[in-house]
């Protein structure tokens, strides 16, 4: 059975790939670490314009979990439709 990634993780492996570079795994740790800040740019791209951020507090049996909602302005597709993504300050934390 194919594996079928995310179009954005596939877009990261993709750039990977069309860089040519050696996998890391063969590298020695300095020239690892020299071609990951020469890559991050694919990993860690500009986040999107935001219409809107929203606090929110999630109920748990231990207490409420803080967490924050973050509305795009425009899609990856270039819509103008938002699609919500949400953060947990506790996963942002661990």
């Amino acid at each position: 059975m194919p594996v079928v990634l995310d179009p954005d993780a596939a877009a990261v492996y993709r750039a990977f790939q069309e860089a040519g570079r050696p996998a890391y795994e063969t590298l020695t740790a300095s020239e690892a670490r020299a071609y990951y800040a020469q890559a991050r740019f694919a990993t860690n791209p500009e986040p999107p314009e935001l219409a809107r951020v929203a606090e929110l507090a999630i109920p748990a049996p231990h207490g409420v979990i803080p967490a924050r909602l973050y509305v795009p302005r425009r899609n990856r597709d270039g819509m103008t439709a938002c699609r919500p993504r949400w953060c947990s300050s506790m996963a942002a934390a661990g």
